[in-house]
């Protein structure tokens, strides 16, 4: 990564005075081209599973998410997506499950892409699963209409195998790290475990035992992080059938399943405990074991019948041989089987250890997929630099992981030719953030402005390498669309007053930006700044990052302005061409403190009809422009006016408006700013005189046609 960065002492290389306007940054608009409507699978979120219905049934909730143009969401999402049951899910009608999913997809218009289960589920479920939400045969309409209230097809067409190797084979993978031991009682010796047998088991599938415990790391929590199946009981019972959560178990052999059961157990006490350890060593006593004659079990199912029956306050832990998963290889090949257009993605890249598997080269040409995911979240620089107060460096972190990612390509485009692909496979990313840091605490900058630029400036950026073909990107999904709390990871918040994080804000910038059309912005005079990098060197980078973007309307022409400097303010000067007849600005301002999460933002809108835009951009901001035209570009336009000689007076007019002209009037059309037609008539001479008594105060516009062309100008009525 960064192997010296943290250790160098902050070098001075700013101006002294914070607020100074360095050189214009010059946008240079001559014509617009017609813009890239961004492909939906590049607009994506993760939505859990967890969510609840109320969460996204209020008006708070549509309006905030209309502004982040959402094309994709990634579903089940997050480490749940491996052991999530969605026909039993469909019990709990207020949960985000899958006939909800399916209404929200119709009232959203958006489209699914899934995380399919993969330890506690198997090929031909998945199989059936995609038949569900994709078949047009009649008896999977009716299967959708009983089940989700929705009888047509839900066209999934993205698939998700896995989540890193995390639930399926004992969280050996999470966001924040490997584990590379599971733990036992205290004292006993604890078992390494192998990246490239945890790897190996993504692929191929295989067996785990299911026991012991592991630390508590990326969305474990006490009861989560021990191994084995837990169960409480409240109240007394005779008896018991439980499901396994990891099936199927060994029926062959009976030590492959052991039972503990805890008297008494005292779920307060547990609640206050820091380590798994304590819990599991007052639950995995010798004395609590269940004996062979108590318990009877199948592959999928455990048959309690303890003697003198279940207890209340009994806690039971079921410990277990899993057998007979099977790897994303088999995975992918049952998707494909099943609708071969689907796209089907893998979630643990390829190691040297894991490439040096005899046989799995051969496996991977046979099973490709069409894309493999990547989490780029950026802790590892981000924070150190901002608990260094290196705030304009924590940004540039942006630019420099998205240069990882295209080296991403470089390396599949060698596998390609090295191990004989078809094709390299495209890239997903999803999961990612400008840090995960569950223990930063509160009023940390990374929930702040600086959280902002850099999830800004990362998805602006890929998506303008994608559209240059720096990099082949598949799908993209932000980590968190919605979440109670305030965790600064998610963009928007259910809570007592619905709030929009300031990511979602950044995003929301972003998107409203360039979702509809995005284009490259020529820029001249960029200016720049001196940060430190690398081993301690000094380098150079452009203090700003701009994007363009276009209405799907084409009367809307907006920018987003980045300001990465730390120090100063930049002046921006945007000359606006003569064929655009511009009726209002939009301005969109979000700035914030750097030292801790306080934010600022800000919105106006004014009239605007200038040839010349110049203001000045805060440091260490987002600045959304939003130049709105009377006539979208390309229709109506004034592409004749400095052949021609126009004078409108009074201006602003009062009850009437005189035009002369100096060539003969052959036409003379009114509009208001929304471009309707007001009035038309024809015209001789050079002279015109307009009644305006009967209109209301405001800006518009008048279309003029003569021997020489067509013009367009604007005047204000009082």
């Amino acid at each position: 990564m960064l192997p010296n960065l943290y250790k160098l002492v902050l070098l001075t290389f700013f101006s002294t005075a914070p607020f100074a306007l360095f050189p214009q940054l010059l946008i240079n608009t001559d014509s617009i081209p017609a813009g890239q409507p961004l492909p939906a699978e590049w607009r994506g979120h993760n939505h859990s599973a967890n969510s609840l219905v109320s969460w996204y049934s209020n008006p708070d909730y549509e309006r905030e998410y209309g502004k982040l143009h959402v094309g994709i969401e990634r579903w089940p999402g997050g480490n749940s997506g491996n052991s999530y049951r969605w026909q039993t899910e469909l019990k709990y009608p207020n949960r985000f499950n899958l006939k909800n999913v399916a209404a929200y997809m119709d009232r959203f218009d958006t489209r699914l892409q899934m995380v399919v289960n993969f330890g506690n589920g198997s090929p031909a479920e998945t199989a059936h699963l995609l038949r569900l939400c994709n078949s047009n045969l009649p008896r999977y309409r009716q299967l959708r209409d009983s089940l989700l209230d929705h009888p047509d097809a839900l066209d999934v067409k993205i698939w998700e195998i896995g989540n890193e190797s995390t639930d399926a084979w004992t969280f050996a993978w999470s966001w924040l790290g490997y584990q590379k031991k599971i733990h036992f009682r205290s004292g006993e010796p604890s078992l390494k475990l192998s990246e490239k047998k945890v790897d190996s088991m993504y692929y191929y599938g295989g067996e785990f035992y299911r026991q012991g415990w592991v630390e508590i790391i990326g969305g474990l929590d006490l009861q989560t992080a021990i191994l084995g199946d837990l169960h409480f009981y409240a109240n007394a019972r005779a008896s018991d059938t439980v499901k396994a959560e990891f099936p199927a178990l060994d029926t062959g052999d009976p030590s492959a399943i052991r039972i503990f059961r805890t008297s008494g157990f005292d779920l307060s006490w547990a609640s206050t405990l820091s380590s798994p350890g304590t819990l599991y060593d007052s639950i995995a006593q010798l004395h609590n074991l269940l004996s062979a004659n108590e318990f009877d079990y199948s592959s999928e199912k455990i048959f309690l019948h303890p003697n003198g029956g279940i207890k209340s306050n009994d806690l039971i832990l079921i410990e277990y041989l899993s057998t007979g998963h099977s790897g994303a290889f088999e995975f992918r090949d049952s998707i494909k089987a099943n609708d071969p257009a689907s796209q089907v993605g893998y979630t643990v890249n390829i190691s040297p250890e894991l490439e040096s598997i005899p046989g799995f080269i051969d496996d991977f040409r046979q099973s490709p997929p069409d894309f493999m995911i990547k989490h780029p979240y950026a802790t590892r620089i981000t924070k150190p630099l901002l608990d260094s107060a290196y705030y304009a460096e924590a940004a540039y972190a942006a630019q420099f992981k998205v240069q990882q990612l295209i080296h991403f390509r470089e390396e599949w485009s060698q596998r390609k030719s090295d191990w004989n692909l078809a094709q390299a496979p495209g890239l997903g990313i999803s999961e990612w953030n400008i840090a995960l840091c569950d223990e930063c605490p509160a009023d940390h900058p990374l929930d702040g402005i600086a959280g902002a630029l850099f999830v800004a400036d990362f998805w602006g950026r890929m998506i303008e390498k994608a559209i240059q073909d720096s990099v082949d990107l598949s799908v993209f999904n932000h980590f968190g669309l919605v979440a109670s709390g305030y965790n600064f990871i998610h963009l928007l918040h259910p809570n007592k007053k619905f709030s929009v994080s300031p990511e979602g804000i950044a995003v929301q910038m972003l998107m409203q930006a360039i979702a509809e059309g995005y284009f490259d912005v020529k820029v001249q005079q960029m200016p720049t700044l001196t940060i430190l990098w690398e081993g301690g060197n000094s380098k150079e980078i452009d203090a700003l990052s701009v994007y363009g973007g276009v209405s799907a309307g084409r009367d809307r022409i907006q920018l987003l302005i980045i300001n990465r400097d730390d120090r100063n303010a930049h002046q921006l000067e945007w000359p606006i061409p003569d064929s655009w007849v511009c009726d209002s600005l939009l301005i969109e301002t979000f700035t914030g403190s750097m030292s801790d999460s306080q934010t600022s933002h800000m919105i106006q809108r004014q009239a605007f009809s200038d040839t010349l835009l110049s203001l000045s951009i805060p440091r260490y901001s987002l600045l959304r422009l939003e130049l709105k035209l009377a006539f979208p570009v390309g229709g109506i336009r004034d592409e004749t006016a400095e052949q021609m000689s126009l004078q409108l007076y009074p201006n602003p007019a009062g009850d009437r408006l005189t035009l002369v002209s100096g060539e003969e009037l052959e036409r003379v059309e009114l509009y208001d700013l929304s471009g309707h037609l007001l009035l038309q008539s024809a015209a001789q001479g050079r002279h015109f005189e307009l009644p305006l008594n009967d209109r209301p105060g405001g800006m518009y516009l008048l279309r003029i046609r003569t021997e020489k062309g067509t013009a367009t100008r604007t005047f204000i009525r009082q």
